[in-house]
C-alpha cells in the first residue's frame, strides 16, 4: 500500500557527486527550514544507481537530508521492463544494506514501462522495495496504466519540456519534471494537474546536473497554496 502524503511538494533529481559538506545539500536544507510544510523528495543517483560500496559523501548527504525532514530516494533504472528482475532486486537490496541505516527512505524507479502488460514485472519489484523502504516513486515520464496508481506514492506522468502533456491520474500522486524552460510559469492548470513539481531551465542531455534556480519560487508557491487551502 502506498503511504498518504501531504499535498504539495517537490521531487528533485540530485544527479551529481556531493562534496562532504555539500553547499547544494545545505541549500536544500535551508529551503526546507523556510518552507517546512512543503514535502521534499530528493533522488540520489551515484553511477546511474549502481550501488556497490558505501561512498561516505553520499552517505553523509543522505543523513543530512533525512535529519532535516527531507526524503532521500535511491535511483534504480529498469530499462522499461527489460532489466532482469533479479538484477533490479539486487540493486534495491544494495541501496538498503549500504545506505538504509544512513536514512534512505525510498526507491525511485526510472525508465518505467507503464503499460498494463508490464504490471506483472513491476508489481513484485515494488513489493520488494516496500519491504525495505517507506516510499516508492515511479517514473514512466508519460501516461501509465491506472493499475499502477495504487502501487506508488508518486508517479512522474510528465518528464519533458512542455506542460501540455498530461496523464489522467489521481492528482495527489502526479509529478512534473519539466526541463529546458526559460521562465517559470506556475499556472492554475499546472497546480490542478500536479502536486509534485520541479522545473528547471537546464537542458538535455542532463538537465538534472544542478539544482534549479526556480526551486525556491516553486516551494514558495506551494507553501502559499497549502496555507490558503488550494489543494484538493
Amino acid at each position: 500500500m502506498s503511504m498518504a502524503l501531504a499535498f504539495g511538494g517537490v521531487l528533485i533529481p540530485f544527479y551529481h557527486y556531493p562534496a562532504y559538506n555539500d553547499t547544494k545539500i545545505s541549500y536544500l536544507i535551508s529551503l526546507k527550514q523556510r518552507y517546512p510544510d512543503v514535502a521534499m523528495f530528493v533522488i540520489i543517483n551515484p553511477d546511474n544507481g549502481y550501488v556497490r560500496k558505501r561512498l561516505y559523501n553520499f552517505a553523509f548527504a543522505i543523513r543530512r537530508l533525512q535529519r532535516a525532514g527531507i526524503h532521500p530516494l535511491g535511483y534504480v533504472h529498469t530499462d522499461y521492463g527489460k532489466r532482469p528482475i533479479k538484477e533490479v532486486e539486487a540493486n534495491i537490496e544494495a541501496w538498503d544494506s549500504i545506505y538504509g541505516k544512513w536514512g534512505l527512505e525510498g526507491i525511485f524507479f526510472d525508465e518505467v514501462n507503464g503499460t498494463k502488460k508490464l504490471l506483472e514485472y513491476y508489481a513484485p519489484l515494488i513489493s520488494y522495495a516496500r519491504g525495505r523502504f517507506r516510499y516508492v516513486v515511479l517514473n514512466p515520464g508519460t501516461s501509465i496504466a491506472p493499475e499502477f496508481e495504487k502501487l506508488a506514492d508518486i508517479i512522474v506522468t510528465n518528464e519533458s519540456n512542455s506542460t501540455t502533456h498530461y496523464c489522467e491520474l489521481n492528482a495527489t500522486k502526479n509529478a512534473l519534471l519539466l526541463h529546458s524552460t526559460k521562465e517559470l510559469n506556475l499556472s492554475q492548470d499546472v497546480f490542478e494537474r500536479y502536486d509534485f513539481i520541479y522545473v528547471t531551465p537546464q537542458k538535455l542531455p542532463n538537465p538534472w546536473r544542478n539544482i534549479s534556480p526556480f526551486l525556491e519560487e516553486i516551494m514558495k508557491s506551494l507553501a502559499h497554496r497549502k496555507k490558503e487551502g488550494c489543494f484538493n
